[in-house]
């Protein structure tokens, strides 16, 4: 069978839930030191973004407005800057954990208009985005029907839906798609 990159991911997560069976096995009652590390790699997975999470919160729909003559063209599209003001206004109201189209947005992570597309974390998409936050529902949604950028958008009509969940899931960061390494290959730890 040709690969593909749907092939290949497939492949990818079969590798992954194999790999998490083996390091549930590690971690047993009996040994209060392997369940300890067992439980900081948990806890480390859990601040880096590299673990599925979930939990209440929004869900903000955007899409491009209809066609107009009588508007500049690049007025009716949504641009990287739009999404970074909702996603600085989401971190402002307390969302601890934010995804792109399924796209785990980390510190390190940038969105860039590429085109009619955005590129997130190196990977490209169309119109619609969807937003998924995790945090208090109620804070979020009031946080965005007041924010300006989602005012300034509606006026020129781009479609930017916001609804409150009360649970759902905000997927990790794919490494296989972009190597964490990649992204702090300039840095360098500080002894003190």
């Amino acid at each position: 069978e040709p690969f593909s990159s749907f092939n290949l991911s497939g492949k990818i997560r079969e590798i992954e839930e194999e790999l998490e069976k083996i390091k549930d096995q590690y971690a047993n009652k009996d040994n209060p030191l392997l369940n300890e590390l067992a439980w900081e790699r948990d806890e480390a997975l859990l601040y880096s973004g590299m673990t599925d999470v979930k939990g209440g919160g929004v869900i903000v729909t955007l899409n491009d407005a209809p066609a107009r003559t009588d508007v500049d063209p690049s007025e009716l599209i949504i641009h990287d800057m739009d999404i970074l003001k909702i996603l600085n206004d989401l971190r402002a109201a307390g969302a601890q954990a934010l995804a792109i189209n399924d796209e785990r947005i980390l510190s390190t992570s940038k969105q860039f208009c590429a085109g009619p597309t955005i590129l997130i974390n190196q990977n490209r998409y169309p119109v619609p985005y969807i937003i998924k936050a995790i945090g208090d529902p109620d804070a979020l949604y009031t946080a965005l029907e007041e924010s300006e950028a989602v005012i300034v958008m509606r006026i020129y009509n781009i479609q930017v839906d916001i609804r409150k969940e009360q649970e759902m899931v905000v997927p990790r960061f794919k490494t296989y798609y972009q190597g964490i390494n990649k992204l702090i290959s300039g840095l360098e730890v500080v002894n003190q």
